[in-house]
């Protein structure tokens, strides 16, 4: 039995972060909102 597949790297291209979002959202079964205010999230 081979083990699972992993991810040692992953680079994206985040130039057009819309279509990024799209194509993660399609992926893995999400849906996108539509949302008229920018939200700020600060991280750690």
């Amino acid at each position: 039995m081979t083990a699972p597949a992993r991810f040692k790297d992953l680079c994206l291209d985040a130039r057009d972060h819309q279509a990024l979002a799209d194509w993660w959202c399609a992926a893995i079964g999400y849906t996108r909102g539509e949302c008229d205010e920018v939200v700020a999230i600060s991280i750690g």
